[in-house]
């Protein structure tokens, strides 16, 4: 009994740990911070979460900075170093994979002779020996080409295994003209591969919004966004902003849009436009702050996870995949 009651205890002491950390995290409230300068063409973006335990900082001026921070763990994407590094963890991983790989395809060879060597031999006992046999040995796959990591520059140099060195002999010998050749054959060949990712990746995305428009996700989805938008708004914008366009209508026109949004016209920021411009510019600084709390951005998924046309519309596109 008194095992048990230990064991009850432990768990409900866990119980509690476990739902004061998750309140933690869903509503301790993410600050956020935007400073753009348009006319020194610099822009900073600063996330502080926990007491500023987790910090993240965006920076561009001359050159982009992106910097996450937790206690005393610190690391900048853009740093050369940074990026050398994770290209060689990747590098690393690959190589792997390929290794992985070409253990699969060894075993798949090891088992097709095995049972061409069972099958000669049954063959050799009967006495029925045909072609048959050579035919099936030569339809075991080659060695695969083997991955080596560099170092030096995190990529791969394939080297295929069982090569003799007068399959080699020649590659010196090239003329120009053959290698300009084959570069052109590689850029076409490059050329075509790009372009037909574009398209596919232009046929998925019209698929989607197909599906989109068929399930009405936009009309479902846009009472929650608003409330989702109006709980993480900021809570202080101030700045000036001065445009101008060579058409003087056009500049009414963006005038006018931008009267009717209340985050706009309700704070701190003076917008100028000017209607006199011979060509079009725009000049002045934003300052943005507020802050979000994860709890807000839950609401919203389950919101949506729970209407039925978004379900379908989710089914719809992992099905057309």
């Amino acid at each position: 009994m008194i095992i048990l009651l230990a064991i009850g205890k432990i768990f409900l002491i866990l119980l509690f740990v476990f739902i004061c950390i998750l309140a933690v995290v869903l509503f301790a409230p993410v600050s956020y911070e935007l400073d753009l300068d348009i006319d020194e063409k610099r822009v900073d973006v600063r996330l502080n979460w926990l007491l500023k335990l987790v910090r993240f900082r965006f920076h561009m001026k001359e050159r982009m900075e992106a910097v996450l921070s937790i206690l005393f763990f610190r690391r900048d994407f853009t740093d050369p170093e940074t990026k050398k590094k994770r290209a060689k963890r990747k590098a690393v991983r690959q190589n792997r994979k390929l290794k992985k790989q070409e253990k699969k395809r060894e075993k798949n060879r090891r088992k097709q002779r095995r049972s061409y060597e069972k099958r000669k031999k049954t063959r050799e006992a009967s006495g029925k020996i045909d072609g048959s046999d050579q035919e099936l040995i030569q339809t075991v796959p080659e060695e695969a080409p083997t991955a080596v990591f560099t170092e030096d520059n995190a990529n791969y140099d394939y080297a295929a295994s069982g090569a003799g060195e007068g399959e080699h002999a020649g590659f010196g010998e090239a003329s120009g003209s053959e290698d300009r050749n084959a570069g052109m054959k590689e850029s076409a060949s490059k050329l075509r591969d790009t372009a037909g990712k574009v398209l596919s990746s232009a046929g998925t995305l019209r698929r989607i919004l197909n599906l989109v428009r068929e399930y009405e996700v936009f009309s479902v989805a846009w009472p929650g966004l608003i409330r989702f938008l109006g709980r993480i708004r900021p809570r202080k914008m101030s700045g000036h902003i001065a445009f101008g366009l060579d058409d003087p209508a056009a500049t009414g026109q963006i005038t006018g849009a931008i009267a009717m949004v209340p985050l706009i016209y309700e704070t701190d920021i003076r917008i100028s436009p000017d209607f006199e411009a011979d060509k079009a510019y725009i000049q002045g600084s934003i300052y943005i702050k507020g802050h979000m709390q994860l709890i807000h951005a839950l609401i919203l998924i389950l919101g949506l996870v729970r209407n039925k046309k978004i379900r379908s519309f989710i089914g719809a596109v992992r099905n057309r995949k």
